[in-house]
């Protein structure tokens, strides 16, 4: 139970610097001595008498190491000028976190909106309804809705032409389908990939899906929103999110196009078997309903756009390419459920049919994308090449260029 004093901030009319305990003595006196006023005298420290924990709807953030060689020496003037400027700063930004790690009794910053808003970052999002990667990025803006603002361009898309002969790694010689890129996908990320981030003022775009997530994550968190955070405040937890997202890309991600691609029983069922692994590997690391705790996290946004598309493998290969719902895969389908019923996720998913119509192509062998190009010449998704596995931009004149 925080103090009194500490439950009433939320009504506070300036900022509070919530400090461990014995600690806002100490700051107090050191603005007035090193003189600084980078750190405005509006700001207020508050003693808990105890490491700054959340209660009573008080939302607090660790911004601040007050260690004991910082706040007990005589010659702690160069430390605690730092600290207070980047307190001040804070402030100053209206932000509810500063860039920088701390750990138990620590200074924490309580961000007051209603005095101090933060402008709301705006984005031009250049995705693709279809596209697993882009759902990604979509999930995160969907977690931090209100605290970062977005325009949604279709900029990926399909165009059929009969395939060329001698074509590499061609297997048809009947019509195929190329993508589609817009012409502001290509200025932003001359790779042609989505999801594309592209900053409505500076101009500058953010690439890659598990890039573009943690950017979002970061930016709203800065602009104060108060959803759960995507990556933990804890340094070695968001090192361990980052390594799992990276895994689960690798092994949960990747073998689903092997399924779906490859022409050969063998190699399907080869792909199948890693996938599975994955799904496994992922279960045994859980920490609870989600794969960090309570709430998801950078792990969950990876892995979900691929998990709610597993039933795309049954309904082309066959019932052997389900994820079994006993044994090591069993908590998937637990996660899956309580993942797809939070409401942010919900409104991200694409329809089923409409989908499996989509994706039929994959299916089928007519799609030549990029990662169904890596996947043809035995390479995994992730793997994917620019110069080897770029579908042809141009295409003769008078061919077929119909949209589907």
């Amino acid at each position: 139970m925080l103090p009194s004093s500490v439950q009433s901030l939320s009504e506070a009319k300036r900022p509070t610097v919530i400090v461990g305990a014995g600690s806002a003595r100490v700051l107090r006196e050191a603005r007035a001595r090193v003189h600084d006023r980078a750190c405005p005298s509006g700001v207020d420290f508050l003693d808990t008498g105890r490491a700054p924990i959340c209660a009573n709807g008080v939302r607090t953030t660790a911004v601040l190491s007050t260690t004991t060689s910082v706040t007990t020496s005589s010659s702690f003037s160069n430390s605690m000028r730092t600290s207070l400027q980047r307190v001040g700063s804070a402030c100053a930004q209206g932000l509810g976190r500063l860039p920088f790690p701390c750990s138990a009794g620590s200074a924490v910053l309580l961000r007051q909106s209603s005095t101090q808003p933060s402008k709301v970052p705006k984005f031009q999002y250049l995705s693709a309804w279809f596209c697993p990667y882009a759902h990604r990025c979509t999930l995160a803006l969907e977690h931090h809705r209100g605290f970062i603002e977005w325009e949604w361009v279709e900029a990926l898309g399909w165009e059929s032409r009969p395939s060329a002969v001698g074509e590499e790694h061609d297997q048809r010689t009947e019509e195929h389908f190329y993508h589609w890129k817009s012409p502001d996908l290509l200025r932003h990320n001359p790779s042609g990939l989505v999801p594309t981030l592209v900053d409505t003022q500076s101009q500058r775009s953010v690439v890659e899906s598990l890039v573009t997530i943690q950017f979002v994550d970061e930016v709203a968190r800065a602009a104060g929103s108060t959803a759960p955070p995507l990556l933990p405040l804890d340094l070695i937890e968001r090192a361990r999110a980052r390594v799992w997202a990276d895994a689960v890309n690798r092994s949960c991600c990747s073998p689903y196009y092997g399924v779906l691609v490859k022409a050969d029983e063998e190699g399907r069922r080869e792909s199948m078997q890693a996938l599975l692994k994955g799904i496994s590997t992922f279960c045994k690391e859980m920490r609870g309903p989600f794969f960090s705790g309570t709430s998801p996290s950078l792990v969950d946004y990876a892995l979900l756009p691929w998990a709610y598309r597993y039933y795309v493998l049954p309904h082309y290969k066959g019932p052997e390419y389900a994820v079994p719902r006993e044994g090591e895969t069993a908590r998937f389908h637990d996660w899956l459920a309580a993942m797809v019923a939070l409401p942010q996720v919900a409104s991200t998913l694409p329809e089923k049919d409409r989908y499996l119509e989509h994706v039929g192509k994959y299916a089928r062998g007519s799609a030549r994308s990029k990662v169904a190009n890596a996947v043809r010449r035995g390479a995994q998704a992730h793997d994917i090449d620019d110069d080897v596995d770029e579908a042809v931009e141009k295409f003769k004149q008078g061919a077929n260029r119909a949209k589907v």
